[in-house]
């Protein structure tokens, strides 16, 4: 197992939660960015070779706006049972972040959470075809009803990773082949832990990111949620949200195998200011002209589990004249959630055909019964309504 860490300051308290509306309008308007030039000249320029199923990429996406704006606003009812794991209830004890797997089995999930001993649940559903296409609905929701049917038995929780000595918070997840990474923060540090989960009940850690002395103006105390997407020039481009992804950092890796002991990371730059007021999950997308692009999960509510409206929302990247990382908005699309929260656990996920599916969470445990649910949200088929033709 490696360990690589990166030089760093000192550490910057973060604003309280009673200052979080007041974060959100400034964020809005005063956008900074840091650079780091100790990480050398690059071209920003996604990996577009990744067949799907591979072990150290993912592959592109056709049209990466329009896969997004496909999507349909109302996802398919699913979920899984504890089997004995821990259950969640609380501000600070709930489901953080959701990733499919696309290699082995595409039936098995890693759900992240927080306030307890496991940092990632890895549960099995049994009862779903493994096609890797959607998974499609277990139960069918009942409008007449606020507590659905509990799903089969047989999807459950098969295994658990547990949290290292002094971390208690695990943040939103990213899986690029068959590696897991995972940000965990507790304990006044924060680190990013790389899992080899070709066999998905079974994983392997591989080595680890220490952010505990992150510099000014992110800080060193939180790793909120983690995106990675490869580069044409076989690179990694990480990025890590810090305080609920108000703060953005961005790496570049050594240009070895994510599964390599000799994986390094260089910190290129920090932005602040960046987006809604906050992500709870990220992701990097590559599309098939090599332009890549970052979406985070939001919801509106200030601050959560409050219902508030949930969001996807798209940023191009890219480098400026000087080597600073661009953030540019590209667009967003309203999700209707009815048991779900974009605040809480969630994450995307290609199918062979590129599409894009979104999964997320509730926020905890339903019960009676102990199970967690889930919706599945795959694009929408359903065809336009036709046109008035002119007179």
């Amino acid at each position: 197992m490696a360990s690589r860490s990166v030089s760093g300051g000192a550490s910057q308290h973060v604003a309280p939660i009673a200052l979080g509306l007041l974060a959100v309008a400034l964020a809005a308007c005063s956008a900074t960015y840091k650079g780091f030039p100790d990480g050398g000249p690059f071209e920003l320029r996604g990996d577009t070779t990744a067949a799907w199923g591979a072990k150290d990429g993912l592959p592109c996406v056709a049209d990466v706006p329009a896969a997004l704006r496909r999507l349909g606003r109302r996802g398919a009812t699913l979920g899984f049972h504890l089997a004995g794991a821990e259950p969640v209830g609380g501000y600070r004890r709930h489901w953080q972040g959701v990733q499919r797997s696309a290699s082995t089995d595409e039936t098995h999930l890693f759900v992240s959470r927080s306030g307890s001993p496991t940092a990632v649940l890895i549960v099995a559903l049994a009862s779903r075809p493994s096609t890797g296409g959607p998974l499609g609905a277990t139960w069918s929701a009942d409008t007449g009803s606020s507590q659905p049917s509990a799903p089969p038995d047989t999807d459950r929780v098969v295994a658990r990773v547990p949290f290292d000595s002094g971390f208690a918070h695990a943040g939103g997840l990213a899986l690029v082949g068959t590696v897991l990474a995972v940000p965990v923060d507790g304990g006044g540090r924060s680190q990013i832990v790389f899992y080899d989960v070709e066999h998905p009940e079974r994983p392997r850690r591989l080595s680890t990111l220490d952010h505990s002395e992150a510099p000014s103006p992110s800080t060193g105390r939180e790793a909120s949620a983690v995106a990675l997407g490869r580069l044409a020039d076989g690179r990694y481009l990480l990025v890590l949200g810090v305080h609920s992804s108000k703060i953005l950092e961005f790496y570049l890796s050594n240009g070895e195998s994510l599964r390599s002991d000799r994986l390094a990371w260089q910190r290129i730059g920090i932005r602040t200011g960046q987006g809604v007021g906050g992500f709870q999950n990220l992701a990097v997308l590559t599309q098939c002209d090599g332009e890549m692009y970052l979406i985070g999960t939001h919801n509106t509510a200030v601050p959560p589990p409050s219902r508030g409206r949930d969001h996807l929302h798209w940023y191009r990247l890219g480098t400026e004249s000087d080597g600073r990382m661009m953030v540019r908005k590209a667009g967003e699309r309203w999700m209707h959630c009815r048991y779900c929260n974009f605040a809480a656990g969630g994450g995307l996920y290609l199918t062979p055909s590129g599409e894009v599916l979104v999964y997320a969470s509730g926020f905890w445990t339903r019960s009676p019964g102990e199970w967690v649910v889930l919706e599945e949200f795959t694009p929408d088929t359903t065809p336009p309504p036709p046109t008035a033709r002119p007179r």
